[in-house]
């Protein structure tokens, strides 16, 4: 599953989980299987929470969308 972090209004894409806050994105990542978090918008430019995700969920793919 993906899950996509953004503030802006995203399309929902299917098998793709949509939140707006860090923590947000902790509690469902804690919760559910997430091969992939996308990091888009404001988000993307935050490599302080893209090196938090890679650290603390190592299985989990980190992308950055512009």
């Amino acid at each position: 599953m993906e899950m996509i972090i953004s503030r802006e209004k995203i399309t929902m894409r299917p098998n793709a989980i949509v939140v707006s806050t860090a923590l947000d994105a902790i509690t469902k990542l804690e919760g559910a299987t997430i091969a992939r978090v996308v990091l888009s918008g404001s988000f993307a430019a935050d490599p302080v929470l893209a090196a938090f995700i890679v650290e603390a969920y190592p299985t989990v793919h980190v992308e950055l969308e512009a």
